[in-house]
């Protein structure tokens, strides 16, 4: 078990993901990994129920998760997708689901959900664009995106950053294409 302080200077410009994922990858680089079967990586804003590791670890998938927020990932996978770092991007978290998807790892949902706790953030907003970019880049379709809005008024500055992200053309993940297929097939009801 790690009781491991470290401080790295984060950079303000950069979005939380990426901060997130090189605080990480710095700790990583300072331990084996390897001598562990899992990592569980889980964001501050996070409550894990009390039996959460031990029901989870049960499921034995290379991933346990959703979004990201919470993530239970077998360690093995995790060196021979993703060479043992978390990709340095701001949707850090989905990706390394999305990914290990794409790739027909093992991947499961959660046999018991972690707690996400109700956030007070005076730049929901600006934070709701960049989660909007990153549906694009990842290869999520407009529609799904707009169905986010008509359940929530303000995931609408998801769409805002879904198509500034458009717009702009910027640069798409490589899981772009199984992403999208995979939205498009459970969009039309096909498996």
């Amino acid at each position: 078990m790690w009781n491991i302080y470290i401080y790295i200077k984060p950079n303000f410009q950069e979005p939380a993901g990426v901060r997130i994922a090189k605080a990480l990858n710095d700790l990583l680089s300072k331990e084996s990994i390897k001598k562990y079967d899992y990592l569980l990586r889980v964001d501050a804003d996070v409550i894990l129920p009390l039996s959460f590791l031990e029901t989870n670890l049960k499921l034995d998938a290379d991933y346990v998760g959703r979004a990201g927020y919470a993530m239970l990932l077998r360690v093995s996978a995790f060196i021979k997708f993703f060479g043992g770092r978390f990709p340095e991007i701001p949707a850090e978290d989905s990706y390394v689901g999305l990914k290990l998807i794409a790739c027909g790892a093992g991947v499961k949902p959660y046999a018991i959900p972690p707690i996400l706790k109700e956030k007070n953030d005076v730049a929901w907003w600006r934070k709701l664009i960049v989660r909007g970019k990153e549906a694009y880049k990842l290869g999520y379709e407009p529609l799904h995106i707009l169905w986010l809005v008509l359940h929530d008024i303000k995931k609408i500055f998801i769409l805002i950053g879904y198509f500034i992200a458009l717009f702009m053309r910027l640069r798409r993940y490589d899981i772009y294409g199984f992403v999208f297929r995979a939205q498009l097939k459970r969009l039309l009801g096909v498996r």
